[in-house]
């Protein structure tokens, strides 16, 4: 279970060199690209799934899922509607749906999906995935979709808001490819957020080693530590300030040394 402000969520790094093409893309403008969203992966998790209710080829959305083989293997027998897998009930999927996903996801190419605005980050079998080093290394500009169990990386240091989307899984359909057609047409909004998030792959997401996400790390660190360290002065300040206050307020029943005593706080706690 992770625990907000103790666990530190991380990045996987892309598990293999960009090819080519898709080096290419890296100086693509989004407004220039092909498709608008696009995601082609397998059908792990339930917000995958959902996801596929976005597929529509005429307004530049493909969703290309492969599906879980326990969701189809749920069908060959009438007396076995759902199949267990460990604690999850694995929803069934009727055998014809199963092949027509099957050939709707080899009939696009990885590459070819990846020349997108934007493009789908899911949750998979865990929270990390490979998704986003790879939308996050072509260019594309993220959306995160389903999110509310999982955990964008290194929250603390990346401003995510300023360079992805964040939906809901249960958003309408219409909602969401009506919202990136009108995102679209802001061109110096969307180029504004594919500089930033080329920068962010940069600093912290990118697959040259472990070396970027040891430095993430160890400055989340920091900053936990050097937050807490405030508020500890801040703490002892304050409770030294109140001292003073509480020694420098003039008693009008005081005399002699006690009342010069208070002066003389007051007068040090005013130049200090």
């Amino acid at each position: 279970r992770f625990v907000p402000r103790l666990d530190i969520a991380i990045s996987l790094r892309g598990g293999r060199a960009l090819p080519k093409a898709e080096k290419v893309l890296l100086g693509t403008p989004p407004w220039a690209r092909k498709w608008l969203l696009t995601f082609k992966g397998t059908f792990s998790h339930p917000a995958r799934r959902r996801a596929l209710a976005l597929h529509d080829e005429r307004r530049r959305v493909v969703i290309a899922g492969y599906p879980h083989f326990h969701n189809c293997d749920s069908t060959t027998s009438p007396g076995r509607p759902l199949r267990n897998q460990g604690k999850i009930v694995v929803p069934p999927l009727h055998a014809d749906c199963c092949q027509r996903m099957r050939e709707l996801y080899v009939s696009y190419n990885f590459v070819d999906l990846m020349n997108s605005t934007f493009a789908l980050v899911l949750p998979g079998r865990q929270p990390a995935s490979y998704r986003l080093p790879e939308v996050m290394a072509a260019g594309s500009i993220p959306v995160f979709f389903g999110f509310e169990t999982a955990f964008r990386p290194y929250e603390e240091l990346i401003d995510w808001p300023s360079l992805s989307l964040h939906v809901a899984a249960d958003v309408e359909p219409e909602v969401l490819v009506s919202t990136l057609e009108r995102l679209a047409r802001d061109r110096p909004r969307i180029a504004e957020m594919q500089r930033a998030g080329a920068r962010v792959y940069r600093e912290y997401i990118g697959s040259e080693g472990s070396d970027k996400s040891n430095r993430a790390i160890l400055e989340t660190l920091r900053r936990r530590f050097e937050f807490a360290d405030r508020r500890r002065l801040g703490s002892a300040s304050s409770d030294l300030h109140a001292d003073a206050d509480a020694l420098a307020t003039p008693n009008a029943h005081a005399t002699g040394p006690g009342t010069n005593s208070s002066h003389r706080l007051t007068a040090w706690k005013a130049s200090s």
